[in-house]
């Protein structure tokens, strides 16, 4: 989740990456952009694809497009904190 939100950061100002929420084609070019480089970070291949991957990739556009970089980092942390049982 951190190294998508660091992507939607890094490639999509808030005008794209609303577009994005509004637009599935749209989405679905990024999601294809992105999936390689997130690949390559440790996520599992394929797993965007599918519609758990599609629902956390619209969650952390959310983030991206709502709060400042360094705010929802913090939300993003706070979820895995949350999952892991650390929070």
């Amino acid at each position: 989740m951190e190294a998508l939100l660091d992507l939607l950061y890094a490639e999509y100002d808030r005008d794209a990456a609303m577009r994005q929420l509004r637009d599935e084609i749209a989405r679905t070019d990024a999601i294809e952009a992105v999936a390689p480089r997130l690949t390559a970070a440790g996520l599992r291949p394929g797993f965007l694809a599918s519609a758990a991957g599609t629902n956390l990739y619209l969650a952390v556009l959310t983030l991206r497009i709502k709060f400042p970089p360094d705010e929802a980092m913090q939300k993003v942390r706070l979820n895995i904190a949350m999952r892991e049982g650390r929070a």
